[in-house]
């Protein structure tokens, strides 16, 4: 793809830029990511496209998640690398992790900000400046949308509600607790309540229970993150143990069965050769199924996925835009244009793969590939081109 090539380090050199660009469903991400591309370009920069995962992306809409996929594809293709946080001040995140990665440069889509419930003042690229003012942020017009402003529908709000459901609830549930752990200790000591105490009570139960209800959310996210980087580290450190190129299968396979509590199947390419043939199909079954019930795997249209994973480079299959009549998804355990190994994860009853499981997925099969590159490498002596 010419796109790509207009992205790809000119020289095998990074002049110390780097450009990062956010990751979301909307429309016009698309225009936002070909321009940060050409800024890296220009720059001969290193090129990141990040996604803040946030409590509404389980509540999106089907469309909203074709829409991310599309747009994370294209970040690839135009050769960025793909990272993803969670948390729910995206603005924040976004700072966060141009502070601790070194980036130069920011590229934002310009967005028609509206101020609802629970949303601060300013735009997500205002907040963002806030954070990090000593970085450049560009900020990209949409000429189509200039002047418009999208109106709030009701499938919004439902979307927003049904995201923030349990935020909602653990907040009336622990004003409720604490409006009738009151009220009965003041019964019990025989204290009458006057309509303001009531009326005070109320009041002060509820910011109580905002508090609460904000550092629960917090302390899940910090788990979630110390979770990731928990899995991280073990698998880097197994993989450090691997001796043979089957210790690394057998490695990364398991780590991802305990991790999604789904089966996998395993393909491994050629040893010994240069061609694109692969060994496989080898299951790794979750807790309580069989490997034999995994057989249906062996079918021509699950065989002929992962070969076009293996040959491609590209993740394809159920969830995604490419062969998505298979029963899997397959992933190229890849490094540079060299593929590995192909990972397909039966997505029972077609469900897709969260972004911060799929984040650690491609961290670890990272990893697997770099333990793959020098095992491999004592067949064929180099690293072969695909």
């Amino acid at each position: 793809m010419e796109e790509k090539k207009n992205h790809q380090k000119t020289g095998d050199y990074y002049t110390g830029e780097h450009i990062l660009t956010c990751i979301s469903p909307s429309p016009t991400c698309a225009k936002v990511i070909r321009s940060a591309s050409r800024l890296a370009y220009a720059f001969h920069a290193e090129f990141t496209a990040l996604y803040v995962e946030t409590p509404l992306t389980s509540g999106a809409s089907l469309k909203n998640k074709k829409a991310l996929e599309d747009n994370i594809q294209l970040a690839k293709a135009l050769g960025a690398k793909i990272a993803s946080v969670y948390g729910e001040d995206v603005a924040y995140q976004i700072a966060a992790y141009a502070r601790v990665s070194n980036v130069s440069k920011i590229v934002l889509g310009r967005t028609n900000h509206r101020i609802i419930l629970g949303q601060t003042k300013g735009t997500p690229a205002e907040r963002v400046a806030q954070y990090v003012p000593n970085l450049d942020i560009y900020i990209i017009p949409d000429a189509t949308a200039a002047g418009k402003r999208r109106a709030l529908t009701m499938s919004d709000l439902g979307q927003k509600m049904t995201a923030y459901k349990h935020i909602y609830m653990d907040t009336l549930k622990i004003t409720a607790f604490t409006c009738l752990a009151t009220f009965l200790v003041f019964r019990i000591f025989g204290i009458w309540m006057a309509r303001e105490h009531v009326i005070m009570l109320l009041i002060t139960a509820f910011i109580i229970a905002t508090l609460l209800t904000t550092v629960k959310r917090q302390s899940q996210e910090l788990i979630k993150k110390s979770h990731r980087l928990e899995i991280l580290l073990e698998n880097s450190s197994r993989l450090r143990r691997c001796v043979t190129i089957r210790d690394v299968e057998n490695e990364v396979a398991e780590r991802i069965v305990q991790l999604m509590d789904l089966s996998v199947i395993f393909y491994l390419r050629g040893e010994g050769d240069h061609t694109l043939s692969f060994n496989g199909p080898d299951f790794y079954p979750k807790k309580g199924v069989a490997a034999s019930e995994l057989e249906f795997f062996k079918e021509q249209q699950e065989t002929a996925t992962a070969g076009w994973v293996m040959s491609n480079g590209k993740r394809a299959g159920c969830s995604t835009s490419a062969l998505p009549s298979a029963k899997a998804i397959y992933l190229p355990v890849r490094l540079d244009e060299t593929v590995y190994a192909v990972v397909g994860i039966y997505l029972e009853e077609g469900r897709g793969i969260a972004e911060f499981e799929y984040g650690i997925i491609s961290a670890m099969l990272n990893e697997a590939a770099l333990a793959f590159s020098k095992r491999y490498g004592d067949f064929w002596g180099h690293n072969p081109g695909m």
